[in-house]
Formats: structure tokens, sequence, C-alpha cells
């Protein structure tokens, strides 16, 4: 059993614990193509969070000495320039010039199988976006699609996307169905990015939209206008299919619509994304005669042909 690592020198704590790791592997002299301790082990052996010993052995997989197998693991590719009492330091800089192949994993609707889909023009202007910062850095990219109705989702997809061999993965719009995926992959050793929803319980860092600015901007619209009462077109925020992203956005417009004099409760709010077209506009005839607002904001598109 390993000392814990603690977090007390200048030098970033993933960075000591690559030091660490990479000592254990020349103190037990292991040889190249050897499998190390899976990534889970790693974090009750050193006493650090699973983020540390990820960022930890992507150091190691950039300075040629871990090498990621897919859903083999992590094995020992080498140790050269490591002689007696050598002690290899990496920086920040290093890992970053390390990444040269990123698989940016599409939607299932942004494939051919839904060509008109709304989220098809915000998920290309993110697409322009990337490109146009990974085209100087002369990043490669493998773009892989979720096909109908959700690879993304199941296990195999997991190995679609090892078997590029790729350094890191962007993840668009990630739900509740591919956090295993991306779990999988951190513990292959693969950096993953999101954008879209946020997942606390996950070690991934996401990107995503300031739900605060949108809402402002909105209301202050609807202000305006001379509206007061509020109503949200939502997916369900509750019971066994309660969505987290909604109740999230939720959560920003109660606190935003305080701010801004508009009335919005629970009641405001029409949770019918997920449904059938027959049930959608029985809920919405209800929804009118108990809300009664003035103003509608649609947080889930496919709700507006209600």
């Amino acid at each position: 059993m390993s000392t814990p690592v603690k977090n007390t020198s200048k030098q970033y704590l993933h960075q000591r614990v690559a030091d660490r790791i990479l000592e254990g592997i020349r103190s037990q002299k292991t040889h190249g193509g050897a499998r190390i301790k899976p990534m889970r082990e790693l974090t009750d052996e050193y006493g650090v969070s699973y983020l540390t010993i990820h960022k930890a052995i992507q150091i190691l997989k950039n300075r040629g000495i871990l090498e990621s197998r897919g859903s083999a693991g992590m094995f020992v590719k080498g140790l050269a320039g490591s002689g007696p009492g050598h002690r290899a330091r990496v920086s920040d800089e290093d890992l970053a010039k390390g990444v040269r192949t990123i698989a940016v994993v599409h939607p299932v609707w942004t494939s051919e199988a839904h060509p008109s889909h709304y989220g098809q023009l915000a998920i290309q202007r993110i697409l322009n976006g990337f490109l146009s910062e990974s085209d100087p850095r002369g990043w490669r990219l493998e773009m892989i699609y979720s096909a109908p109705p959700d690879e993304a989702g199941l296990v195999p997809f997991v190995e679609k996307i090892t078997q590029r061999n790729v350094d890191g993965v962007l993840w668009l719009r990630p739900n509740l169905g591919h956090r295993m995926n991306m779990m999988r992959l951190v513990d292959n050793g693969v950096e993953v990015v999101g954008f879209g929803r946020r997942f606390a319980e996950l070690p991934v860092p996401i990107l995503s939209e300031d739900y605060h600015l949108g809402a402002r901007l909105i209301l202050d619209w609807l202000r305006k206008q001379g509206c007061k009462r509020l109503g949200l077109l939502s997916a369900q925020m509750e019971g066994r299919v309660g969505d987290p992203y909604a109740k999230e956005i939720f959560d920003v417009y109660m606190q935003e619509c305080r701010n801004y004099g508009f009335e919005l409760d629970e009641s405001c709010v029409y949770q019918g994304f997920g449904l059938s077209q027959p049930e959608r506009k029985v809920l919405m005839r209800e929804f009118l005669e108990r809300a009664k607002p003035d103003a509608m904001v649609c947080l889930f598109l496919p709700l507006l042909d209600t």
C-alpha cells in the first residue's frame, strides 16, 4: 500500500502522483507490455481523487510511458530516457502538446436519420468553432456519430471510440444514458470533455451554455412587452423519468424571474417532453387552463409542435 500523496508542494498534485506511479513502475522493474492497476484501485492506493489519477495517467501516456488498449486497460509502453535517479517531471503544457487525435461524438439526432432536427445548426456552429481551434494545432479529428435510436448509450460504443486510438473525446450533448460510457472511457485513460449538460458525479469537465444569461435576455425582452406571468415548456423534472437537466434550467428561471418580477412556480411548467402527441395535447389544454400564462418559453424545442 503506497503512502497517500498530499497536496503540500507547489507542484500540481496530479504531476506528483504521475511521478509516484512512474517510480513504482521503475522500482518493481515492470516490463513493457505489463498491465498496471485499474484507475479506481490507484485512487485508493495514492489517497487522491479519481480526477487526479486520470490526469496523472494522461501525463504518463503523453510521455510515452503508458498506453491505453481500449477495454483491456492501461499498459506499460516503455521507460525511454529514464536512467537511474532520473525523475520525469512534466507540465500541463506537455499534457496539451501530447493530444493529437480527437474523437467528436455527435448526438443521435445529428446523424443522417434526422436531417431536419432542430439541433443540427447549433451543433454545426459548435463544430466550426472547434475546427477553427484544432486546425492550427494539427489535431486530427475522428467524427463518430451515435446511430439511432441512441447507440452512444450502449456498451459497444466505447469500443467504437477506442479502436480509433484517440487521445481525447469531445462528447457533444451527452444525456443521462451516456454517463456510464463516458466513465468507461475515463477508466481506459481517455481524456473526455463534454459540451451541453453537466453531470456533477462525473470527473469530466463539461462546457455549457450560460443559462442565466439566456434567461436574462429572454425575460428582459418579455418584460418590455408587458408580460408578467410566465409559462415554461419543459421535460419531466420529477418521478422515475425525471431529468436533472430540466430541473436545473427551471431553477435558473425561478431565480431570474424573481429578479425580473415575473410570476413563476411549478404550476407554470408544462412537463410534456417525451410523451406521445395525443398525450401532449391533452396536458397542454389542462396546463393553459391552470397556469393562464401571458408568455411562454420553450426549453425543449420539439414541444413547439404541441
